[in-house]
C-alpha cells in the first residue's frame, strides 16, 4: 500500500489535470470544477513536480500540452473517465424507483404533503407521480402503487391498505369568522356553495348532504361549480365558498390554516380509501417501503 502511495500523484490533481486537457484553459477548468483559477495552477503544479516533467505550455490566453503532456493524458484521462462512469452506474444502481397513481386532489392534498418526510427517510427513492381522474381500472400508465375511493378489481389489484374517511363542511377563515359559533346547517345557506359536478354511489353532493340531516337543500342556491375535485378544493380555499371537505383530502389544508371546519356537521364517507398494488407483478423495495411508511404515518394495520 505504501508503495502504491508513493507511486500515484495527488489524486485531486489529476481531476484538475483532465479538465485542464478538455478547456486548454486554467480558467474555464477552475468554473467546472468550483475553484479558483490559482487553485487549478497550484494542483496542476503539484503534479508536475511529482512526474518531474512540465505538462502544459503557458501561454498569454490559454495553454498547450506538451509532448509529456499528452503522452499522461492518453493514458490518465480515459482511466478518470472511467472511475467517473464506474461511480455513477454504482450510485444509479442504489436508486430505487416509485410510481404512485392517484386522483389529483389526492395528489396534491395528500401525497404530496408526504413525500419530503418519506423521501427524508429514504433519499435513495426516486417518486414519480401520476394523476387522473380515470380510476386505476381504466388507467394505461403502468405504476407501482395506486391510490384511489372505491374498490378496483380484485383480480387485478391486491389490496394494500384501507382506511374509512368522513365529510365534513370547510370553509377559508374569513367565511369561517362570520358564521355564528353555534352555526346551524340552515345558517350555510346565507353562503355561496362550491359543487362539484360528479355522479356515483360514491360521491356526495349538498342535496345529499343535507338531506342526511334531514333538511331540504334549495337547487336554486347560488355557488360554483367545477368538472372535478382538485378545482373545487383550490376554489374552496381562495374564498369562493363552503366546501364539503373529504377529511382525507383537506386535513393537510386545515393543517396549513387555509382551511377551517365549520360546526359539527359530520356524515362517514360511502367509499374508503384504498392503497392497491397490482398482482402478478414484481413488487419493488421501493413499494414496499412505501406501503410500510404510509402504514406506520396513519398507523394502519
Amino acid at each position: 500500500m505504501a508503495n502504491l502511495r508513493n507511486r500515484l500523484p495527488p489524486l485531486t490533481s489529476l481531476a484538475a489535470f483532465d479538465a485542464v486537457c478538455r478547456h486548454l484553459s486554467f480558467t474555464r477548468a477552475a468554473a467546472e470544477l468550483c475553484l479558483t483559477q490559482a487553485a487549478v495552477s497550484r494542483q496542476i503544479i503539484a503534479l508536475e513536480r511529482h512526474l518531474n516533467v512540465a505538462l502544459f505550455e503557458r501561454r498569454a490566453h490559454d495553454v498547450a500540452l506538451t509532448a509529456d503532456g499528452e503522452k499522461f493524458a492518453k493514458i490518465v484521462n480515459p482511466a478518470i473517465n472511467a472511475i467517473g462512469d464506474a461511480a455513477v452506474k454504482i450510485k444509479l444502481s442504489q436508486t430505487n424507483k416509485l410510481t404512485i397513481f392517484s386522483e389529483p386532489c389526492i395528489a396534491n392534498y395528500w401525497v404530496t404533503p408526504r413525500i419530503s418526510r418519506y423521501q427524508a427517510e429514504y433519499p435513495q427513492t426516486t417518486i414519480t407521480l401520476l394523476t387522473s381522474n380515470l380510476l386505476i381500472d381504466e388507467a394505461r400508465e403502468v405504476f407501482d402503487i395506486g391510490l384511489q375511493y372505491g374498490c378496483a378489481n380484485k383480480k387485478v389489484y391486491a389490496q394494500q391498505a384501507r382506511w374509512s374517511d368522513e365529510i365534513i363542511v370547510v370553509a377559508c377563515p374569513e367565511i369561517h369568522n362570520k358564521l355564528p359559533k353555534n352555526v346551524k346547517l340552515t345558517d350555510l345557506l346565507d353562503f355561496p356553495f362550491v359543487h362539484t359536478d360528479r355522479i356515483g354511489p360514491g360521491w356526495v353532493s349538498w342535496a345529499n348532504f343535507f338531506e342526511n340531516f334531514g333538511e331540504y337543500f334549495p337547487e336554486e342556491h347560488t355557488g360554483l361549480l367545477f368538472n372535478n375535485y382538485h378545482s373545487s378544493v383550490d376554489a374552496a380555499i381562495h374564498g369562493a365558498g363552503l366546501l364539503l371537505g373529504w377529511r382525507f383530502v383537506v386535513d393537510a389544508v386545515m393543517g396549513e390554516g387555509k382551511l377551517k371546519q365549520i360546526g359539527d356537521f359530520t356524515i362517514p364517507s360511502p367509499d374508503d380509501q384504498f392503497m392497491y398494488i397490482k398482482r402478478n407483478s414484481p413488487n419493488s423495495k421501493s413499494a414496499k417501503e412505501f406501503i410500510e411508511w404510509v402504514k406506520n404515518d396513519l398507523s394502519i394495520s
